[in-house]
């Protein structure tokens, strides 16, 4: 088992590129404006983190995070819009 711990890593780390980095300029989704600057559930900033998921409601465009996000907001939206408006 030690002999495991003393191996040195395979990947060329100088080459590598931060994940977030990657998903930030290469996401279309990105590149779309969003009635709100944050996740309506986590409170993530969008600009900051990216977008993995998007909701058409009402007529306005909601980033997410991720599809759990997503999906929570669908299932009560007045709610999360109203807990948004109040802490503007």
């Amino acid at each position: 088992m030690s002999a495991c711990q003393n191996k040195k890593s395979q990947v060329d780390t100088s080459k590598t590129v931060d994940s977030t980095e990657v998903a930030l300029k290469d996401n279309p989704l990105n590149k779309l404006k969003y009635d709100h600057p944050t996740d309506l559930i986590c409170h993530m900033e969008i600009k900051k983190f990216g977008v993995s998921d998007t909701l058409n409601f009402k007529g306005k465009l909601y980033g997410f995070c991720s599809s759990y996000c997503k999906d929570t907001f669908k299932k009560n939206p007045e709610k999360y819009l109203t807990k948004a408006v109040a802490k503007k």
